[in-house]
């Protein structure tokens, strides 16, 4: 999977960026400190249909651990 990305993060909230991860190629994780909780943001580029079943199988491995992850008093939507 090769896979091009940037990412934007506004001057606004760069002071409250707490954490910015690469989990693996395709999956990232972020932090941020809002007013009364901590947003945590987990962005993906999932592999296409065209990809190998070994590499697919491993990038939503991967991605449900990072989602494991989160503490079980964050609020969740997938």
């Amino acid at each position: 999977m090769n896979l091009d990305e940037d990412f934007y993060i506004g001057k606004y909230i760069v002071d409250d960026l707490l954490d910015f991860e690469l989990i693996r190629e395709g999956i990232y994780r972020l932090r941020v400190k809002l007013k009364y909780y901590n947003l945590i943001l987990i962005s993906t580029s999932v592999p296409t249909e065209e990809s190998d079943e070994v590499a697919k199988e491993e990038f939503y491995r991967s991605l449900e651990k990072v989602c494991d992850a989160v503490p079980n008093k964050t609020w969740k939507q997938y």
